[in-house]
């Protein structure tokens, strides 16, 4: 065919231009990489950056499927040097996936395949992911790897390569609708059932560590939430100019149109068009659907992010190359020659990746935030305190290993409860954006605890609409004067045994309006409809200055609801956290419970063999799951210490 790619010094001269075109690249996205305070992959890259360094002191992160086993477990070698190591891993697979698109531009016989390390390194979101740590780059490295071994008639490799996409991204098996089609046209569908490889490879290694061959299913992190919302069935298609730029989209267009203007003889299998369609081409546009349609239905925690387009990047490159193709042949047939159009086109799709986003990445207006949090805590000397955060770029500004507990934990123990686990003196990071919607944890109910004060507060945001906003609290509960609050506030009795009594009867210095006087003269606290928690009774499980060892705690509250309960509908929770973290956690059921003239006895407790310290704290409260009204008549817990410690 006339223009067709072949003298052998052609070949030579376009792989140095592509050797240096790549070596290029990789030193300015390196550059980019080290220079950036921010990302273009948002707060998910550093939660894949937090997983991979967590990986070898926690072996089953390496299976973490939100993580992605695939991007993990190369990513945990590099995540030893810190944020940046997982960010130059991406740009050492960025600039390979650029070779291997340009090799199998080569074994399509496409003129000026070099053109593919420009078409792909800057079409927008490629270059902005390419010096993140997201998994969109070692997604497309495999997918152009596969296209690569086809075109060497490796197909047994392309398959292989295809099962393990999954594991680099969750809806890598779209990309095997088109190619398992292509399988059955070319009489091939023995090798279709090479592609459960990966299922079963990564099935069998978490078997030791989930007792279960199927946890991939059972553990897949992506159901049904709509959490993020929806939006048109179109926004991916009106987001192009930041996905491929809108240069790009002229020689895309044009291969669509070749593509479907191709007569039969040119569709044969094996064939130059066959394998563009079916392997190439098909495989994007799948890709490209299915996010669509998952962000219109809102489904499978779609959050609309156009960055997850950077993954078919190399594939759509090679297809608008070969747009090019057509183009420089169409040029030719009227004597005009062709490279001032090549070189236009790829300079402008080099200025559209450079000038569509910022380069080096800077912070968002939430991390700003984050980082004057960071800053405050540094200036009041505080920086060494522990941190409960839920904006994972905190880790990043504050500079704090994620293997030290310590110094930062994410998110507290028990959202609905948020004192529990939370130490005398230690932070809340909280934010507008992960607190309230991934975390569960409003801010209102830490205002409403009366066990964390305010410190500082950065933006004027609330929510999930509107400016950002971040909030430093602190708990204020100190457990050497923790029962002298108590006694102050509660009704109580104590023992001289080696029981402690803590009755919660009066709900004295509790809001006025929350509680009611009974028909029978007894005080009774009420939980609207609309009110979630009771009132939480916290306490130290160091009594009396001294450790004990042996711990059992009981709980029981009598309540009484309009009507009958449903179960799960109302709860009895009872915990012991130690060091910031539960030991034991115990709930009830009201609904188990037989009703005396309306009235439901609930009895729970728990017990432990564990030292219970100075900082250990034990907390009883009423979870009223299904919104129901309430009236709490007794609200007591015990608490038993078998022995001293010494």
């Amino acid at each position: 065919m006339k223009g067709n790619y072949k003298p052998d010094h052609c070949r030579n001269r376009d792989q140095d231009i592509a050797v240096m075109l790549i070596l290029f690249f990789l030193f300015v996205t390196a550059s980019l990489a080290i220079l950036s305070k921010g990302s273009h992959g948002g707060e998910d890259d550093i939660s894949h950056y937090r997983i991979a360094r967590l990986a070898f002191s926690t072996p089953e992160l390496f299976l973490d499927l939100w993580g992605k086993p695939l991007y993990t477990i190369p990513a945990s070698l590099f995540a030893r040097f810190g944020y940046n190591g997982v960010k130059i891993m991406n740009v050492l697979l960025s600039a390979l996936t650029l070779f291997v698109s340009y090799r199998s531009a080569t074994l399509l016989k496409l003129r000026y395949p070099w053109a593919t390390v420009i078409l792909a390194g800057c079409a927008p979101v490629y270059l902005a992911l390419s010096y993140s740590g997201m998994t969109e780059i070692i997604f497309s490295l495999l997918a152009v790897t596969s296209v690569w071994a086809l075109l060497r008639g490796r197909y047994v490799l392309m398959i292989l390569l295809l099962s393990f996409l999954p594991f680099a991204r969750s809806e890598g098996f779209v990309l095997w609708i088109p190619v398992i089609v292509a399988l059955i046209i070319e009489k091939k569908q023995r090798l279709i059932p090479f592609l459960a490889t990966g299922f079963i490879f990564f099935s069998v290694i978490g078997l030791p560590f989930f007792d279960d061959l199927f946890w991939i299913i059972h553990r897949f992190p992506y159901g049904g939430s709509n959490l993020y919302g929806s939006g048109s069935l179109f926004f991916f298609a009106g987001k192009l100019p930041l996905i491929t730029g809108l240069v790009m989209l002229f020689p895309l267009l044009a291969a669509m149109i070749s593509l479907a203007a191709s007569g039969k003889k040119k569709f044969i299998a094996g064939g130059r068009e066959y394998n563009l369609v079916w392997y190439v081409m098909l495989p994007a546009l799948f890709y490209f659907g299915a996010h669509s349609i998952v962000w219109w239905l809102g489904r499978g925690n779609s959050a609309g992010l156009i960055r997850v387009m950077a993954a078919i990047i190399p594939l759509l490159a090679i297809a608008s190359l070969y747009g090019v193709d057509r183009l420089a042949s169409f040029l030719e047939s009227k004597s005009i020659s062709p490279l001032p159009f090549v070189i236009l086109l790829v300079a402008g799709v080099a200025w559209e990746g450079w000038s569509r986003n910022h380069h080096p990445a800077s912070l968002s207006g939430e991390q700003l935030l984050i980082k004057d949090a960071v800053n405050w805590l540094r200036n009041e000397t505080l920086a060494h305190s522990r941190v409960y955060y839920y904006n994972p770029f905190y880790l990043v500004l504050s500079g704090v290993d994620p293997a030290d507990t310590h110094m930062a934990i994410e998110k507290v123990p028990d959202p609905f409860n948020p004192a529990a686990g939370v130490g005398a003196g230690e932070f809340i990071l909280w934010d507008s954006h992960f607190s309230p919607a991934e975390g569960r944890l409003p801010e209102s109910r830490l205002a409403e605890s009366g066990e964390f004060n305010l410190l500082a507060s950065f933006g004027s945001g609330y929510g999930e609409v509107g400016d950002p906003r971040v909030a430093l609290w602190q708990r204020v509960i100190h457990t050497d004067t923790a029962l002298n609050s108590i006694k102050g506030k509660l009704s109580l009795s104590f023992e001289d045994s080696d029981t402690t009594v803590i009755e919660f009867s009066s709900f004295t210095g509790l809001q006025s309006e929350k509680y009611l006087t009974g028909s029978d003269g007894s005080s009774l606290y009420l939980l609207e409809r609309g009110d979630e928690f009771s009132p939480s009774l916290n306490l130290p499980a160091e009594m009396n200055g001294d450790a004990v060892t042996g711990v059992r705690i009981r709980g029981d509250a009598i309540i009484r609801v309009d009507e009958d309960l449903e179960s799960d509908e109302v709860l009895l929770i009872l915990s012991l956290d130690s060091n910031g973290e539960p030991v034991v956690y115990n709930k009830q059921d009201f609904s188990l419970f037989p009703a005396e003239e309306g009235w439901i006895s609930c009895t729970i407790s728990i017990e432990t063999d564990s030292r219970a310290r100075k900082d250990d704290t034990i907390s009883l409260y009423i979870w009223n799951k299904g919104k129901r009204r309430v009236y709490i008549k007794s609200f007591r817990a015990f608490v038993y210490s078998c022995r001293s410690g010494e």
